[in-house]
């Protein structure tokens, strides 16, 4: 299943027409360099609001991931958080692979479709390689599953750049 129809206005139509191209495009700051997230209004590390676009690679990290299972004999959809190989998180979903085949750390690849011919080309991602389960016992057994445990949060604020309750900062 993918992602609905959506829109575009003012404020998206710069990352649309990325996706139309087949590019994930991140915010750039050309003071001091730093990549955000597509939404951002101003860099994250020294608040300019000159921002320009900068194609991402394409990989990402599985974070985080729920199941919406829907009526019987549809396929789940799963939705999840991944962290862009730059560093921004982005929310979307996983298609192409069962459930089961998904584990923290997982890597993702970016991937676009689009739900009808007038909708616009959204990223979704796919599992790039079946993960070994074994690899990730210590979450199958309850233990850490933070993003945080996994090694992969690198100390980075969620996106738009809004602190979490256990964020120190």
């Amino acid at each position: 299943m993918t992602v609905g129809p959506v829109a575009r206005d003012q404020a998206t139509a710069g990352f649309f027409d990325g996706t139309a191209n087949g590019q994930f495009l991140l915010r750039h700051c050309p003071s001091c360099g730093a990549v955000s997230a597509p939404q951002a209004a101003q860099c994250e590390r020294c608040a300019a609001t000159d921002l320009d676009w900068q194609a991402a690679r394409g990989d990402a990290t599985l974070i985080s991931w729920t199941v919406a299972h829907g009526r019987p004999g549809t396929d789940p959809v799963v939705a999840c958080i991944a962290e862009l190989a730059e560093g921004p998180w982005w929310w979307s979903c996983v298609e192409d692979c069962s459930p089961d085949q998904l584990r923290p750390g997982a890597p993702l690849r970016i991937e676009f479709r689009r739900s009808g011919p007038q909708d616009e080309t959204v990223p979704v991602f796919t599992l790039i390689a079946e993960v070994d389960p074994s690899l990730f016992s210590r979450w199958d057994r309850g233990g850490q599953g933070s993003a945080a445990a996994a090694g992969r949060s690198r100390g980075r604020r969620p996106a738009r750049g809004r602190a979490c309750a256990a964020d120190p900062r």
